[in-house]
């Protein structure tokens, strides 16, 4: 792996998987990708840095000019969601439920509430349940419960915002990406383990219908959940019976 490319220290730092040979074959981007920007979040926590609300709102209409289509909020200030949809601008709000609030049902409601009190257009429930990401649970949020808690409490939350149906509602499950389906990080890992155990790579035409076959799974799942999510309304119901 490069990491030179991927890291600068004190400045940035990205995965040096995005730079490693056997992961970049077998991306697969579609022709056309939306882009969210996360500067208002996830960068203005960086040491040092301050933003109070005429930088935000500066922020929002230049970010907005450029033509992203997304804008990721900080969850700690809602009042900047509602003085940023207050502009009229052009691009989608998400708020974010931080995973220490995620798996906390009342917080999490109470949270749920807040972003749509305030406009947001999408609401991220954002979960640390991965073997990697799951100890955040207890050494941020202070919380020793089982990953099978987590889940129904996960479950719990989403079937609440759902109810609300004041925005989309978008679950971002540390785990789901670890799924060994072509396509997916935990595909990439089962090639690499499988590689391991030959000892020699897998062929290109291998792997290309293994992401085949891998689309398939997704859109398939993609069908089911939509189909799933339709036939718990009223109208649903009404049309085909």
């Amino acid at each position: 792996m490069t990491q030179a490319l991927g890291y600068r220290e004190g400045m940035w730092a990205v995965s040096p998987y995005n730079f490693d040979p056997k992961v970049r074959a077998g991306m697969d981007l579609p022709p056309k990708v939306q882009l969210m920007d996360m500067t208002l979040r996830e960068g203005r926590q960086v040491d040092g840095v301050s933003l109070h609300l005429d930088d935000v709102v500066e922020f929002a209409r230049r970010i907005d000019a450029v033509g992203i289509p997304i804008v990721e909020m900080h969850h700690d200030d809602p009042e900047e969601i509602r003085q940023v949809k207050k502009l009229g601008l052009k691009f989608k709000v998400q708020a974010l439920v931080h995973p220490t609030a995620a798996l906390n049902p009342e917080l999490c409601k109470h949270e749920i509430d807040l972003c749509l009190d305030v406009g947001s257009d999408i609401i991220c429930l954002a979960y640390a349940i991965s073997d990697y990401n799951y100890q955040l649970v207890e050494s941020m949020g202070g919380m020793k419960i089982s990953r099978e808690e987590a889940l129904d409490k996960a479950c719990e939350a989403v079937q609440y915002a759902k109810s609300k149906k004041g925005a989309l509602i978008s679950v971002n499950l540390a785990v789901l990406n670890l799924l060994p389906v072509p396509m997916l990080d935990g595909g990439h890992l089962l090639f690499f383990a499988c590689e391991a155990v030959l000892g020699r790579p897998i062929s290109l035409r291998k792997r290309e219908i293994a992401q085949q076959v891998g689309f398939v799974l997704l859109m398939m799942l993609m069908v089911y959940a939509v189909y799933n999510d339709l036939s718990r309304l009223d109208v649903f119901h009404r049309f085909f019976r």
